[in-house]
Parts: C-alpha cells; structure tokens; sequence
C-alpha cells in the first residue's frame, strides 16, 4: 500500500477530451443539491453566502419558500424544483422519491453541468441524494475551477472508497467522514482515509447489520 506522500492523480483532463468549462468561480456561492436544514441555510445567508438549493420535493420547496421570502425576493437564495443527474440528463423529467419515501412526484431533470454553468462554481458543493452522487462528482471533471469543498452522500462501504478516488482524481487532497449524528473523521489524505477503512472506521457508522448513510467532505487545499 502507498504511504500517505505518494503522488495522487492530478485532476488534469485526459488528452483528446472536450475543452473544460471556464464558468468562474463564485467564492461566496454554496450549492446543494438536495435541501439541507433551514437553519443551516439560515446562517449561510446570515454569514452573506448566496445559497441555490436544488430540491425535488414540492413541500419542502414551499415550506422554503414561505420561510425565506426576503432572501428570495433579494437574490440571495435561489430554489430550484428538479433532480440531478450528471453530465447528460438523458431525459426531461423524471420520477423522483420525496423524503420519507411515501410519495413520487414527476419532476424535471437536471445535470450538475447545467446547474454549474448557470450559476457559476460554487465555493462549496454538496450532494445530498447518494444516488446522484458519483455521476455529479464526475461532472465536476468538465470544469477548469473546482469547488474548494465537496461533500457528498455515500452509503458506507464500497461507495466510500469509489468517492475518494473519484475525487482525488479531481486533485482533492483532503478528506473526512461521518454518518448519522457521528462526529466527523478527522482530515487525512485520500491514501489515510482508504487506509483507517480497511481498517475498520466505518463499522462505528453501521446500525446493527444495516449500513448507513455517510457523509463525505473533501477539500481542494489543508483545511
């Protein structure tokens, strides 16, 4: 196995692909694919962040809607109703599976590409829906500037692993984890990070046999 000073990819395109996306970088801009608390959203505005939630659910969208009129009317806040995929949507509109899981709606589909391209880089960039997760990582590859932070949703076991190469592929350098009410990982290398998996990090993450939902944040530079 490598040791933590051995070289990572460096997020370079591979000859011959298509030219990369100057969309700049905003680095008061934060990105969510997928609705986040409010009160997380709260602060974010309070600290004079521009926040686009991408969200698929109506109700939540309305209940965002009727909790921050003022940042909306100002442009501080954009909602978008959709789902994400990644670089080629393929279709319009697609069934999407509210929270909780009782109800689908039909919603219109988008890419991480369209939604970057848009409304520019963000400084941070989350994706919260596990399913959209590794196409949107891989969509980040189209962009010459990247997210100083990422945080994606990943079910813990082999998803992590394939996240923190995809990302490090990308030229992210550093990276933690946490699941459910779990306090996050300390920062390590990618090499580290799949090193303390193989070793048994996640299974404080896993409830009874069923594993969980986890978190996983990179960062460009040493945070």
């Amino acid at each position: 196995m490598m040791g933590d000073a051995a070289a990572e990819p460096s997020g370079a395109p591979p000859a011959g692909a298509a030219p990369l996306s100057d969309a700049p970088k905003d680095p008061k801009l934060i990105i969510e694919i997928g609705w986040t608390d409010a009160e997380q959203v709260a602060e974010l505005l309070a600290r004079g962040r521009h926040v686009v939630v991408v969200e698929g659910d109506p109700a939540l969208v309305e209940a965002a809607r009727a909790r921050f009129r003022v940042a909306l009317a100002g442009g501080r806040l954009r909602l978008i109703e959709g789902a994400v995929a990644g670089v080629a949507a393929g279709h319009d509109k697609v069934a999407y599976r509210c929270r909780g899981g009782d109800r689908m709606v039909t919603v219109s589909l988008l890419s991480v590409s369209d939604v970057l391209e848009r409304f520019g880089v963000p400084a941070r960039l989350a994706i919260r829906d596990c399913d959209a997760a590794a196409v949107g990582v891989a969509a980040l590859a189209r962009f010459r500037e990247r997210p100083d932070r990422v945080s994606v949703a990943v079910a813990l076991g082999a998803e992590v692993v394939a996240a923190i190469d995809g990302l490090a592929g990308l030229g992210y350098r550093r990276f933690r984890l946490a699941a459910d009410r779990q306090p996050w990982s300390r920062w390590r290398s990618g090499t580290a990070l799949r090193r303390r998996l193989g070793l048994g990090l996640v299974a404080r993450f896993v409830v009874g046999r069923r594993p969980t939902v986890g978190r996983l944040e990179a960062a460009l530079n040493s945070p």
